[in-house]
């Protein structure tokens, strides 16, 4: 049985550092989409795929989407 991982809230901090950090222990994540969102810093998590809370296996994928 493979080993499972919950997945953290990354709402708040910076997309592609979050999404290096996942690839590195061995999940699929990227920065799909870019909004503008006021009030933002460029690059911060606005929204991710799957939500906090939800359980993964090491492969599986994470989307993330950033303020622009």
């Amino acid at each position: 049985r493979a080993a499972s991982y919950v997945m953290p809230d990354l709402i708040g901090v910076n997309g592609v550092r979050a999404a290096d950090v996942l690839r590195t222990g061995g999940f699929r994540a990227a920065v799909v989409a870019q909004h503008p969102y006021p009030g933002v810093p460029a690059g911060v998590v606005l929204r991710q795929a799957p939500q906090a809370g939800f359980q993964l296996t090491l492969g599986d994928t994470v989307s993330l989407e950033v303020s622009r």
